[in-house]
């Protein structure tokens, strides 16, 4: 750079870089730029990122105090084990174990505890926190992290103790795109069982925090089971016209919830669908940049379904997979470019086109069939869709075997593989299976035929985690994030006991 400086203003959204400037010709403009950001740091840290509705508490500090006895393990806890119920048990508000355990790891020795106000309306409601139990990883992104809280009664009223799961992030800011919150709030109204419980959320902030750098490129003009209890969750709100959007399996969770099964209370692991922060409402046009993206139609969400399966899959079930780290990273993380178009990696590709790779059989052949159909009805001008490029041949694997295979389910002998060759039709039973990933309900009774098929029992295995923390990729896949990404708003929200 030599005597010439730049000065880069980032945020979430990405960032804005000034041109070149001579420093020894121009030293009033650049003492000027540090004097500035002085000022900010000291009168307006908020512009320079900071959360003016958080405040670092002191050790001496009766909230922070407070903190640590809450975190002692009570003999009221509840055992989340899965059980019966006695009629008098679990009938009043409760706390699980396994939840005030959560809250004590986070109460690390030396870490800064904090209070963090979340909007309830016209109101505030505080809450305490440590140390974060996840945090989005990259600079670009929501940044959003999670926190196991206490809810702070200022009022000191005589209610137990309340723990919660709190969410902070970066909500995107799309028009026509709305607030996780509120798909929370109505799905909860329409009373959507399996999803978080929300308590509170809002916009951070007197004004609201917002990045500034689409603002920016605006002025510039630049151009822009569990699984089943989730997957029915997932039809529920379809049927209210809402699509997920951003099926994975870190939004699929478990919990223990009290049921009434055949007249007997008992306490039982179920699945929770979270971040409903990309979902949309079926009926309602796209508006502003959101319109720009491509549609997400109900086969993408429950594709999105089947990945998680095969994901846990081959985690945790017997297998002839040498590799599952080296596996998973072939088939989830690898990705191609072709004329600047972002495509999934060999390894899915060829899975899912082909119906090759021999897990849960009968949805793949499902999925298989789907886009023999569709690549088809395309080729015969009945459609008009992107053109997806052939897939080059596989480089060789000496460390994994070319299938994994689990136990096949003999009693479903009319599933076959579809045929590489592009020009012969779909049979009528290959349309007929595609038909199975095109609604929930077959998508759901394929499921329920698998959970309940005898092969569980006398040839599946279910194995300690196959991928230790040292075994996954330590390099970011996939490309890179677009550095003049959407506008961002500082948000909480408050699912689950809390989010």
């Amino acid at each position: 750079m030599g005597r010439k400086f730049r000065i880069l203003r980032w945020d979430r959204s990405g960032a804005v870089v000034s041109t070149a400037v001579d420093f020894f010709e121009n030293w009033q403009l650049f003492c000027d730029v540090l004097s500035r950001i002085s000022f900010a740091h000291r009168c307006a840290p908020e512009l320079l990122g900071a959360d003016p509705t958080t405040v670092r508490l002191d050790s001496r500090d009766a909230r922070w105090k407070r903190m640590t006895p809450a975190a002692a393990a009570h003999a009221r806890d509840v055992d989340e084990k899965e059980r019966f119920l006695r009629d008098d048990e679990l009938k009043e508000p409760f706390t699980s174990r396994y939840v005030r355990d959560a809250f004590r790891h986070t109460l690390v020795n030396k870490y800064p505890r904090y209070q963090v106000e979340v909007p309830d309306g016209d109101k505030k409601r505080l809450f305490l926190v440590c140390r974060s139990i996840f945090v989005a990883k990259g600079l670009t992104g929501r940044g959003t992290r999670g926190f196991v809280a206490l809810e702070y009664d200022t009022a000191r009223s005589p209610r137990p103790v309340r723990f919660v799961f709190l969410k902070d992030v970066w909500r995107i800011k799309y028009d026509g795109l709305r607030p996780e919150g509120d798909t929370l709030a109505e799905l909860n109204g329409a009373h959507v069982e399996h999803v978080p419980t929300l308590l509170c959320r809002g916009d951070i902030g007197e004004p609201v925090q917002e990045t500034m750098t689409p603002k920016y490129w605006e002025l510039k003009n630049c151009p822009p089971s569990p699984l089943q209890s989730t997957s029915h969750t997932h039809q529920e709100a379809y049927r209210l016209d809402i699509i997920h959007h951003d099926i994975s399996a870190g939004n699929l969770l478990l919990y223990p919830k009290v049921e009434d099964r055949d007249g007997r209370r008992v306490l039982r692991w179920v699945g929770l669908l979270t971040d409903w922060e990309f979902s949309e409402k079926i009926d309602e046009p796209r508006l502003g940049r959101q319109a720009e993206r491509p549609a997400v139609e109900l086969l993408d969400d429950l594709e999105a379904f089947f990945y998680v399966l095969l994901y846990y899959a081959v985690r945790y079930l017997t297998s002839n997979c040498l590799s599952a780290a080296a596996w998973i990273e072939g088939i989830f993380d690898g990705y191609r470019i072709v004329d600047d178009v972002y495509y999934v990696g060999e390894g899915k590709g060829s899975a899912i086109r082909t119906g090759k790779l021999m897990v849960v059989h009968q949805l793949l052949c499902s999925f298989a069939a789907h886009y023999k159909v569709l690549d088809y009805d395309k080729r015969q001008g009945n459609i008009c869709i992107h053109p997806i490029p052939p897939l080059p041949p596989p480089p060789p694997m000496d460390h994994v075997t070319d299938e994994i295979i689990l136990p096949k389910d003999n009693r479903n002998p009319q599933f076959r593989k579809v045929s590489r060759h592009d020009n012969i039709p779909p049979t009528r039973e290959e349309r007929a299976l595609a038909k199975n990933v095109a609604d929930h309900r077959p998508f759901l009774d394929i499921l329920q035929d698998a959970l309940f098929s005898l092969a569980w029992e006398s040839e599946v295995d279910r194995l300690e985690d196959q991928i230790s923390r040292e075994g996954m990729p330590s390099r970011q896949s996939g490309p890179s994030v677009d550095a003049t990404g959407p506008e961002r708003t500082k948000r909480r929200i408050g699912p689950g006991s809390r989010s």
